[in-house]
Order: C-alpha cells, then structure tokens, then sequence
C-alpha cells in the first residue's frame, strides 16, 4: 500500500467517522425528545431525567457502534473478534467521552460566554443570544471530542477487540 493510499484511506474513514457521529447526535437527540415526551409528561423528577438521557445514549452509541464496525474501520476489525467484547470496551470509551464532553463543554461555556454574549447581544437580540451561549460550546465540544476519539477508536478498540 502507498502512502498515497492510506492517506486516502485515513480520509476516508474521517469523512465516514464524522457521518456516524453526526448520526448518532441526531438519533441521541431525537430518543431524548421522544422519551422525554413519553415519560416525563407530568413533570421531570430528576432521575427520570438521567435514565430518559441514558437511554438516549445508549441507543444513541450503539447505532454509532455498528455503523463504524460494519462501515468506518472494517477494514481494521479482526475477522476473529467477538462483538460483544468490542461491543463492551466501546461503550466504556464511549462512557468516559461523554464525561471527557461534559467537562469540555463546561469549561467553554465559561471562556466563551463573555466573547458570545459581547458578540451576539447587539445583533441577535436576548433568545438568538441565549440560543448561541448553549449551541456553541455544546458543538465545539462534540467536535473536540468525537476528533479525540477517531484514533482511540481506530488504532485500539477495533484493532485489538
């Protein structure tokens, strides 16, 4: 194989790694919705609140799971590796992501907050101001983190598992 080759291959996995991950936002997202529509119709008790957005992330992680063993890193994944081990030690990464998402996404609501709201008050008004203190550093940070995790998941879990 050239380098030329790999290069491509690499990129290629990157685009196909950036659908799944997009994929599994928006399939995240729409279970988070509907199971807060089903279950927390009489008012949110808080551990409702977490089993409804563990759920989603579930679902959410193993849509994301198949679509990159069966599609994203075929290539890579060993012909003999039992699934639900593979299956397991992705989870577990995908777990300590999320954390990893969490504390990023906290820390640029602090360092953007001022910059956003200096930005956008003027211009957006108080909702569209409101709207892009929550949305820019949620989207910075699953970008960071879903960039993180593209050489874990490529040089270590479908590697080895």
């Amino acid at each position: 194989m050239t380098e030329d080759e790999s290069t491509k291959d690499l990129f290629e996995q990157l685009g196909l790694y950036t659908v799944s991950s997009i994929t599994a936002t928006i399939v995240n997202i729409v279970f988070q919705i509907l199971f807060r529509m089903i279950f927390l119709v009489d008012g949110e008790q808080f551990y409702d609140l977490f089993l409804v957005i563990g759920s989603a992330l579930a679902i959410g992680y193993t849509v994301k799971y198949f679509m990159d063993c069966y599609i994203t890193f075929k290539k890579q994944r060993k012909e003999d590796s039992r699934l639900y081990v593979q299956y397991l030690v992705y989870m577990g990464i995908a777990v300590v992501y999320y954390f990893l998402n969490t504390l990023i996404q906290i820390g640029l609501t602090f360092l953007l907050d001022p910059l956003i709201i200096a930005m956008f008050l003027g211009t957006l008004g108080l909702f569209l101001t409101h709207l892009a203190r929550l949305l820019i550093p949620l989207g910075l940070s699953i970008i960071l983190v879903w960039i993180l995790k593209f050489p874990v998941d490529k040089f270590f879990t479908f590697k080895y598992f």
